[in-house]
């Protein structure tokens, strides 16, 4: 009966062992909560909704973390830096806070033609407000860059000239927002170059020639999941 007990406590002991982290810390105690704020290249226009690139980092990060992932979106297709400004003033997020937020935005912006300073005016509201979701913590908001829509089935239909100019423009809004993200002490992950390879790549373009595919989408989780230091959200 003794051999039984011990054979039972040492069971217990390795289930123990189970909800610790392969860093040696453990596991956090419930799941965590994940916003992805942005456009169609957030919500993921034209793919299935577990291939959406949020989705897919967060399955990458409950691996590596130990813990499941609640993602929620606050994104729609057509969506400036006004309109998601809107939307979050209007209706806050239903947490009080997240352990992860993300943000991609400016593609509709720039494709109307508004004004760039709108988007420099804008975007400091909006980092604002990730970084009130986050609970003040710069290290649990992230921001990624801006797809070049110039190298898709629609892009290459364009002349010349406009391609260029879509892509200098894009060029133009990453470059702020990369340097306005330094001074807030904030990630920025730059995946434009993983869709200029839509025209030589295709399986990189969705089916509606638009917007990157479930392929693209997997290969921008990649790349985040790879610069991404997991002890921000441990």
């Amino acid at each position: 009966m003794k051999r039984i007990f011990k054979i039972i406590g040492v069971l217990f002991f390795l289930i123990g062992l189970l909800g610790c982290t392969s860093a040696g810390g453990e596991s956090p105690a419930g799941p965590l909560h994940y916003l992805a704020l942005g456009d169609s290249y957030t919500i993921g226009e034209a793919v299935y909704a577990p291939n959406r690139w949020p989705t897919v980092l967060a399955g990458m990060l409950e691996s590596e973390i130990g813990a499941p992932f609640v993602v929620e979106y606050r994104a729609r297709t057509g969506w400036t830096t006004g309109n998601l400004l809107a939307s979050l003033e209007a209706t806050p997020p239903e947490r009080d806070g997240y352990d992860l937020v993300s943000l991609l935005i400016g593609v509709n912006n720039q494709f109307r033609g508004y004004p760039f300073a709108t988007y420099r005016s804008e975007v400091p509201r909006l980092i604002d407000l990730a970084l009130e979701y986050a609970g003040g913590d710069p290290d649990r908001v992230f921001v990624v860059s801006i797809p070049d829509y110039a190298y898709t089935t629609y892009g290459s239909y364009q002349r010349a000239a406009d391609r260029q100019r879509i892509s200098r423009e894009i060029d133009e809004y990453n470059a702020w927002m990369e340097e306005y993200c330094a001074s807030r002490g904030i990630a920025f992950f730059g995946i434009t170059d993983i869709t200029r390879r839509g025209i030589d790549e295709p399986e990189l373009v969705a089916s509606d020639g638009l917007h990157p595919s479930s392929e693209a989408y997997r290969q921008f989780a990649d790349r985040i999941f790879a610069g991404f230091n997991t002890d921000r959200i441990r």
